[in-house]
């Protein structure tokens, strides 16, 4: 249990807190990596297994203009969230130093700012209901903002259990929050509350998170006030927070301009479908980075080890990725029948264009957590806006011929120009050479191009075969392929420690 003074377990004397959960510096690489990803992607897919089954009950129980209203709310007060956090998680990892009166202060601060932005928010409520034409959002707006306040303080449990590298307590509290708050969303909707299911939901896991996590660091901030580690935090998370605001409009200025121009229902179709392609993005780019940025940001100062650690991990992103994409191109309308029901056929179609984009983006999204652990957040800022300026003017072609044409054209900008630009950064700035990381990626680039095309040409048997069936045998295809890739991979990977390799430039 935590000490009464909220000072952490067994800490008096504002010394920093030492990883002592991990061991020392000694452990492998690979080894502490393959641990943390064993947790965070079992509790991801358990939280994708319960999302799944909610989403299910609430398709059925709601209307799609249920879901396309608070998808509306939700461009808006998704931002706020983030503003919350204002990256004070990724700061605590990077800075190790950091003594638990320091982030007792930096609990009370995010404390007082995420109140005030709850109560702007409330404010906002008018005119978001302006601007989409809608005046049952006003008070969406004014529940939902209540997520804002637990979502910022949990910020600091989070960054102490990713410091210590304590990946399995992070994924058992965010998995019982799911079920917690997925239970409340059926509850309510069996009720008939409409769309407030939704928004009780998004409530339910804020607050469930934030108990847990303190729970689980055993942590209880003390009375301590500070600016000093919240100007020190500023110095490193401005291009950081920047970066993640850009990131943010980019991925979600489609919701905005789908529900300004085409309303409420295209955007339940288009919001479902994205949904869908985030799960294997978040389960395989969001657990590695979640899992890579504190181990790396160990080998700071030693290129050498981080450059080859990063490479390894880009083999097995790609070796999942590539398969996993392939199974969504083939397999989205089938997917979206068996889990939504009848009536959701455009989702579907969605799902599949978007399957290019589980092919590539997570490639992508783990050279965040490298940049980061090189302590440049500029050139991610850079890059999140050269890809936002893509990524808005491919919405703003596509809105004019219809909500399809918008996953098509998101699709296109990523995949053609947003990723290979990307890479190329990256490779320069760690002086990869290009054939290092083609070497990476080629076997299953190779393996889901061909499977895609093999798919496309004897569609017209499959279109007779029962969705069930076809989700059946494009999925075990799928998960075999992954394991041939995946397993040999980890191999590698756990059979040469980091420290002996050579710098990737060499």
């Amino acid at each position: 249990m935590g000490s009464r003074n909220g000072d952490g377990p067994g800490r008096h004397d504002g010394t920093p807190m030492q990883d002592d959960d991990v061991g020392s510096e000694q452990t492998s690489f690979a080894r502490t990596f393959v641990r943390g990803m064993v947790w965070t992607w079992g509790a991801q897919y358990g939280q994708y297994a319960i999302a799944l089954g909610v989403t299910a009950v609430l398709a059925r129980k709601l209307s799609v203009n249920d879901f396309g209203l608070v998808s509306m709310v939700v461009v808006f007060t998704g931002f706020l969230a983030l503003l919350a956090e204002g990256g004070v998680t990724t700061g605590v990892v990077q800075f190790r130093d950091l003594d638990t009166k320091a982030l007792s202060s930096i609990f009370w601060l995010l404390v007082i700012f995420g109140s005030v932005l709850w109560g702007l928010t409330a404010l906002t409520g008018p005119i978001v209901a302006w601007f989409f034409g809608d005046q049952r959002l006003t008070r969406i707006v004014e529940v939902l903002g209540g997520q804002l306040l637990p979502a910022a303080v949990s910020s600091v449990p989070l960054a102490m259990l990713q410091r210590q590298l304590r990946f399995r307590a992070i994924s058992i509290v965010a998995l019982v929050s799911t079920l917690v708050a997925g239970s409340g969303a059926v509850a309510a909707a069996v009720w008939g509350l409409g769309y407030w299911a939704l928004v009780l939901q998004a409530l339910i896991y804020s607050v469930t998170n934030l108990i847990g996590l303190c729970l689980a660091a055993r942590w209880l901030p003390g009375w301590r006030l500070s600016l000093e580690p919240a100007r020190r935090l500023a110095r490193f998370s401005v291009n950081l927070l920047g970066f993640r605001t850009i990131n943010y409009w980019a991925r979600t200025a489609d919701n905005l301009l789908i529900g300004k121009f085409l309303g409420a229902q295209a955007l339940g179709f288009y919001g479902q479908s994205y949904r869908l392609m985030m799960i294997p993005l978040n389960s395989i780019a969001g657990a590695i980075g979640q899992t890579l940025h504190p181990i790396l940001a160990r080998f700071q100062n030693d290129s050498a080890r981080m450059g080859d650690a990063y490479l390894r991990v880009l083999t097995v992103v790609a070796s999942l990725s590539f398969p996993i994409g392939a199974f969504f191109v083939l397999s989205g309308s089938p997917i979206v029948a068996v889990l939504y029901g009848p009536g959701w056929g455009l989702a579907g179609q969605m799902l599949s264009i978007f399957g290019f984009v589980v092919m590539i983006q997570p490639m992508v999204s783990i050279t965040g957590p490298l940049m980061l652990a090189k302590t440049r957040p500029d050139i991610m800022l850079k890059l999140a806006a050269f890809n936002t300026l893509l990524a808005i003017g491919a919405f703003l072609v596509g809105i004019r011929y219809g909500v399809v044409a918008v996953a098509m054209a998101y699709t296109v900008v990523s995949v053609l120009i947003a990723a290979p630009v990307t890479m190329i950064v990256v490779s320069k700035l760690c002086q990869y050479r290009g054939r290092q990381i083609v070497g990476a990626i080629w076997k299953p680039l190779i393996v889901a191009a061909g499977g895609v095309a093999g798919g496309w040409l004897f569609s017209g048997i499959f279109a007779h075969w029962p969705d069930l069936l076809i989700i059946a045998v494009s999925g075990a295809v799928c998960a075999a392929v992954v394991a041939g890739f995946v397993f040999p991979a980890l191999k590698s990977a756990l059979g040469n420690h980091p420290q002996e390799s050579e710098s990737p430039g060499t």
